[in-house]
Order: structure tokens, then sequence, then C-alpha cells
């Protein structure tokens, strides 16, 4: 196994000799190919550019046609926002209402209750005698 591969290294060494010897009398030979290399690598490098520009230009219209989504749900939601907060100012208004009656009819019986407790000489800080203490 050995003694092929030293062989292939000595029939790679004479060809990479004779072609360096043609290199050197047809000098043209290894420009063009140069050339045709740098032609491909920049083929190459264009595709790939575009590739990248097309991918831009997707990301950039789909990034466009989310904010204008946003923006329409946004409208749609303060919208929204706005028909829950007119719907409740009538319920807003009645509660007050009931809330303001509810108090004064509260009012003077609380005032009736505490002249009826300073009439039988209670007063709110003293428990009436007999009655169980409770601490908090």
């Amino acid at each position: 196994m050995n003694i092929f591969s030293r062989l292939a290294n000595l029939v790679r060494g004479f060809l990479s000799l004779f072609v360096t010897g043609l290199e050197q009398q047809h000098p043209e030979i290894a420009y063009e190919n140069a050339i045709n290399s740098m032609v491909e690598k920049y083929s190459a490098l264009k595709r790939a550019t575009a590739a990248i520009i097309r991918r831009r230009e997707e990301l950039a219209e789909r990034l466009s046609n989310q904010q204008k989504e946003l923006a329409q749900a946004l409208i749609q939601l303060v919208g929204s926002a706005a028909l829950v907060v007119e719907d409740f100012k009538p319920m807003k208004e009645k509660v007050e209402q009931i809330i303001q009656q509810q108090l004064a009819q509260a009012v003077p019986s609380l005032a009736r209750r505490n002249g009826d407790c300073d009439d039988m000489g209670f007063s709110g800080d003293q428990p009436e005698p007999g009655m169980p203490q409770h601490r908090l």
C-alpha cells in the first residue's frame, strides 16, 4: 500500500512539473484559467447577493403587512373600548343614583338610631353592663 501512494505522489509530481512547464511556455492559459475562475466566483456572488436582496424585500413586505394589521387591530381596540365606556355610562349614572338614594334613606335612619341610643344612655365607647367583651 505504501508503494502505491509513493508512486501516486511521483506521478502527481511529474504532472505538476509538466503543467508548470506548459504554463511557463504559454502564460495566457494560466491567465485564462484565473479569469474563468474569477468569473465563476463573481456569478456565484451575484446569485447570493440577489437571494439576500430578495429575502430582505420579502421581510420588509411582511413587516409592512404586519404593521398594517397591528394598526387596524389597535383602531378596532380603541373603538371597542370607546363603545364599552359609552355602554357603561348609563349604568354608572344609575348606580350613582341608587347609592345616593340609599344614602339619603340611611342617614336619617342612622341619626334616629343614634338619638335612640343616646336617649337610652348608650355610648358607642363602652359596652352595656352584662354584655360579653370581645377583644380584637
